[in-house]
């Protein structure tokens, strides 16, 4: 699945926009943002393909430029230095900024058609940087924000309301976010179900024990198989492409059974 993310304070203007995307194809799904801390918090919930700003988004405040306050931010955020961002606007100088300091794919001056901005939306989903696959994701506990290097977990499991992020000797509780938000929180990316209060980290297996229902970890733990989950990892039910979460590049893992 690849995420557009919308910033345009017209209603109008973004939920038309919107829908326009969503016709490139099934595994595009849109997000919205009407303002800049809505589109922050976008940032940490999902890992954007491409972006697309609106530059003013306050008219009743002369000189505004917040699209492109948010654009620098998006570029101080892990993961997103190189990812597409299109622009949106009808002022010169700050596109030319744009271009200059933060790396702008393009931009889309108003007024623009629908069928231009699908065009350029469309090319830029195909960007090799838009295919980048998420290194370091966030999590929130006590007011922090922690950040967790998703090559270095071996598997996660939440029990009693809390998450608890296994990193070799380490282990991470987060409060109140379950199997399903951590899946979404990474995309899934890397990660295999094999239960509904367990993924383990592909790239740790070491074997699958189908009979006595569980996965043998390369550092010697045990995760066990759920009795739902024990069908779909049957041999030709599951796909074990490996994916180096920096490089994004694949190899397969035959496994002996």
């Amino acid at each position: 699945m690849k995420y557009v993310l919308i910033l345009e304070d017209n209603r109008r203007a973004r939920e038309a926009l919107a829908e326009a995307v969503r016709g490139i194809s099934r595994n595009v799904k849109v997000l919205e943002a009407e303002n800049e801390e809505e589109a922050k918090q976008y940032l940490f919930d999902y890992q954007i393909s491409v972006f697309v700003l609106d530059i003013i988004l306050t008219n009743r405040v002369p000189g505004d430029v917040s699209g492109i306050r948010f654009a620098e931010k998006v570029r101080r955020t892990e993961g997103y230095l190189f990812t597409p961002i299109i622009f949106v606007t009808a002022l010169a100088d700050p596109a030319m900024y744009a271009y200059r300091n933060l790396h702008s794919f393009c931009y889309l001056e108003k007024p623009f058609s629908m069928k231009e901005a699908v065009e350029l939306i469309t090319v830029a989903l195909h960007h090799p940087a838009a295919e980048r696959k998420k290194c370091v994701e966030y999590f929130r506990k006590d007011g922090i924000l922690i950040a967790v290097d998703l090559k270095k977990v071996t598997y996660a499991q939440a029990c009693r309301h809390t998450l608890i992020i296994h990193m070799g000797d380490e282990k991470l509780d987060i409060p109140y976010i379950t199997i399903r938000q951590f899946l979404k929180h990474c995309q899934a990316d890397g990660f295999l179900q094999c239960s509904r209060n367990a993924v383990v980290n592909r790239n740790y297996i070491r074997s699958i024990d189908l009979p006595r229902r569980y996965i043998q970890l390369k550092n010697g733990e045990r995760v066990e198989i759920g009795p739902v989950f024990a069908e779909r990892l049957r041999p030709g039910r599951v796909n074990f492409e490996k994916t180096h979460p920096r490089d994004g590049q694949t190899k397969k893992e035959h496994k002996k059974r």
